[in-house]
């Protein structure tokens, strides 16, 4: 057998490419799905207060079961360098375990009889509300969606922590409004994610800043 001969009987092993090298898959779609169910269920106990104590715990396990789930997916977003990383992370802490032992507490201040004031976690989200319009500045340059989807999230989480200092029914359902217009957004961006994976993407339309020059 020949040298040549020889060469093609041998295995050849190749480097890995970079594109053979596994990546982590972003988690952006499925936590915009799971934002949109903490807010909606924020919606439902900040503007309909007739449910009974079965009702406001199932909701509460609900909440904190899928807090678990979104908190893992922020911190892989934070893994993979994502720059909505650390806004991902203060949202599940907003909107997922906040309101979700928020809601447990509650059940158990009844249940035994002592007395509980949420004033504490409202202040909480009047802090992160601070924090999230910061946030929304950048998006000017993202489509419009995005950046409305940034803010009602940072008024609705605004108008509930006042609600909950206060006492205030009127300003937890005005947050809860907000946080239901949250919603419908960032089921939306979820969806846009998960189309676009298919290379069908949905139409996004012009940013804020795009709009704002075309006024001029």
């Amino acid at each position: 057998m020949d040298e040549s001969e020889e060469m093609k009987t041998k295995a050849v092993v190749l480097p890995p490419s970079e594109d053979s090298k596994t990546s982590i898959a972003s988690p952006e779609g499925a936590l915009s799905f799971l934002f949109a169910i903490f807010a909606l269920l924020m919606w439902y106990i900040s503007v309909d207060h007739h449910y009974n104590l079965s009702t406001l715990l199932s909701i509460g396990l609900t909440w904190l079961m899928l807090s678990t789930g979104a908190l893992i997916a922020s911190l892989v977003n934070i893994i993979r360098g994502s720059s909505r990383g650390n806004t991902n992370l203060l949202a599940t802490i907003l909107l997922g375990f906040f309101p979700g032992i928020n809601t447990v507490v509650t059940i158990l201040s009844v249940v035994s009889g002592f007395r509980y004031s949420p004033s504490m976690v409202g202040y909480m989200y009047i802090i992160g509300a601070v924090f999230v319009f910061g946030s929304a500045i950048p998006r000017i340059k993202e489509p419009a969606y995005i950046f409305f989807r940034t803010l009602t999230i940072a008024l609705g989480l605004f108008f509930v922590g006042l609600g909950d200092v206060c006492s205030n029914d009127v300003l937890l359902a005005i947050g809860g409004w907000f946080l239901f217009a949250f919603a419908l957004l960032s089921f939306y961006h979820g969806l846009s994610v998960l189309y676009a994976q298919f290379d069908r993407p949905l139409p996004q339309g012009r940013s804020v800043l795009q709009m704002w020059r075309a006024k001029e």
